[in-house]
């Protein structure tokens, strides 16, 4: 009796234990330990991922000195030749008539020297250029000089003279004739080249003559002193604005 219930103890015991479980084992299959699939591949960050590929993009300055023979920021192009450089003075081209400085140089349009074969900045026609800082007065004298124009508010038989001026800012510029010793009259054209845009015989009730108008920086205008009727002699011309 006691060897028959030892037997059994031993053949029950497990199933008695709480901790223990049976584990069924299907044909063709085993049991496998769970396992946590990890990705090997992790990207700059750290994270675990696919395997990435990262791309780096190139970030240069701007061609910085556009005088040096050297290609600043590694892109093939040296100086001017760089469209970084398209604004700087010594690579821009004036556009002359468009009253905007495009080099940046300070000088707009006619007062650039780049536009000097400009048939809009061309005082060829003129006989003086007035260059003094405003105000300018201007002395000479018309006796026998040439007669090279007519104005449409007067008559005149008599010698003129021409002078270029070219604005150095926008502004409304006045030209009189006011000290003069003779019966003036004064007209303005919008370039050698261009049309009368003024003209002025007597002024404020006197015989001397006053001409004005808006003009832009770098614009060249030209101003001519004439003579009502054969009237020549001294004459004094003032450029204000």
């Amino acid at each position: 009796m006691l060897l028959a219930t030892l037997f059994l103890l031993a053949c029950n015991g497990d199933a008695d234990d709480p901790t223990t479980e049976d584990t069924e084992v299907v044909a063709g299959t085993a049991t496998r330990p769970i396992v946590e699939a990890v990705d090997s591949a992790r990207d700059t960050g750290g994270a675990t991922g696919d395997t990435s590929e990262t791309t780096t993009t190139k970030v240069t300055d701007p061609e910085f000195d556009c005088d040096n023979e050297e290609d600043d920021d590694d892109d093939g192009l040296i100086d001017c030749l760089d469209p970084d450089c398209n604004f700087t003075p010594n690579c821009a081209s004036e556009i002359c008539g468009d009253g905007i400085d495009n080099e940046g140089d300070g000088l707009v349009d006619c007062l650039d020297s780049d536009c000097a074969a400009e048939l809009s900045c061309d005082t060829s026609c003129a006989d003086d250029v007035l260059t003094d800082p405003l105000p300018i007065t201007y002395t000479g004298s018309t006796a026998g000089g040439g007669r090279d124009s007519n104005p449409s508010c007067a008559t005149s038989t008599a010698a003129d003279r021409a002078f270029a001026f070219t604005a150095p800012a926008d502004g409304n510029y006045t030209f009189d004739t006011n000290g003069s010793a003779y019966d003036t009259v004064l007209y303005m054209y919008s370039g050698c080249a261009g049309q009368e845009v003024a003209c002025n015989d007597d002024a404020g009730g006197t015989l001397q003559s006053q001409v004005s108008g808006p003009v832009r920086a770098g614009q060249v205008v030209i101003v001519i002193v004439d003579g009502y009727g054969d009237n020549e002699g001294n004459f004094r011309l003032n450029v204000s604005n």
